[in-house]
């Protein structure tokens, strides 16, 4: 009898560690939520893809929003990651202080606000006191842009105060105090792209991630786009060339004005452990995460950088 309750005893042990392993949370092991800004959504994915590929036992719920909301969720302790657009602004900040929250911050990339026109549109460049007046709706019609050749109302559509791109653009860029009030209104960088391109006179502002996702999906030129980007006028007026393409090197070299970071934010607890959180976070600022940021277009963050020059006879 006593032979037998030894035997079950070690059984029950044995069992008791096989499920303790079982549902042990790791970096690559266990489930986790993950809000991200809407305009890199279709980028987390290929990440979350890829990171799902190499970690079976890992599981992250995408799920997007506008930064804004995605960083009170944070903030709330309603999810333990965020990628978000922008850095934490000031007000958010002192939250983070206030009540002690252990948050970790990584740049995985940069990216830049992208200004779209149809192709129908004749204008190649815009200068930035063209734009800065577009944006506060005192050019109107694009017979006032100069250099346009072309005239009709201009239907400058964008997302929304809780957006990054709004907060980048309002503060970061044009420094404008009072209220963006578009022409047209949207939830998302995607129905801005859908905007543009069923009305010819229409302007607007996404990340070039966002453009490139619906102009060059999985990396390859979509033929059939009618979007295309403006060069924009560069701060330094010293070089020979005034204005600038949106295109990764100019990025990468700070000579396109518009460019900014992309952030992962995770928080942790001495309440808990280290979860896919940390797991997934590491990984987008690994090699093959960063390799993921390179082939949509934007510029790594964590990864050596190297242009190649070509010189045509």
């Amino acid at each position: 009898m006593n032979r037998i309750l030894l035997t079950s005893l070690l059984l029950l042990g044995v069992l008791a560690a096989c499920n303790r392993q079982e549902s042990e949370i790791t970096p690559t092991r266990g489930a986790v939520t993950a809000y991200v800004a809407e305009s890199h959504a279709a980028l987390m994915q290929r990440e979350v893809d890829e990171f799902h590929r190499l970690y079976e036992a890992a599981h992250v719920t995408l799920l997007t929003s506008t930064t804004r909301e995605a960083i009170v969720h944070l903030l709330n302790d309603s999810v333990r990651i965020i990628i978000t657009d922008r850095p934490l602004n000031a007000e958010e900040q002192g939250i983070v202080k206030q009540h002690d929250i252990r948050l970790t911050g990584t740049k995985i990339a940069e990216d830049a606000l992208a200004l779209v026109v149809h192709q129908q549109n004749p204008l190649q460049e815009m200068a930035r006191a063209t734009f800065t007046d577009i944006v506060r709706r005192q050019i109107t019609n694009w017979n006032q842009v100069t250099g346009g050749k072309w005239s009709g109302p201009i239907e400058f559509v964008f997302t929304g105060r809780n957006s990054g791109a709004y907060e980048l653009l309002t503060q970061k860029f044009l420094k404008i105090k009072e209220e963006v009030i578009p022409s047209v209104v949207v939830n998302t960088q995607k129905e801005v792209l859908d905007y543009v391109a069923s009305h010819p006179r229409a302007f607007g502002v996404v990340s070039a991630a966002c453009f490139y996702s619906v102009t060059r999906p999985q990396g390859v030129p979509d033929s059939t786009t009618v979007l295309r980007t403006l060069a924009f006028e560069r701060q330094d007026t010293t070089v020979t060339s005034r204005f600038v393409k949106l295109h990764p090197a100019n990025v990468h070299r700070g000579f396109y004005p518009l460019h900014y970071g992309v952030y992962i934010y995770t928080t942790s607890s001495p309440a808990r452990d280290a979860g896919p959180e940390v797991g997934f976070a590491t990984f987008v600022a690994s090699y093959p995460g960063q390799k993921i940021i390179q082939d949509a277009g934007l510029v790594p963050a964590t990864m050596p950088i190297r242009l190649v020059q070509i010189n045509e006879d």
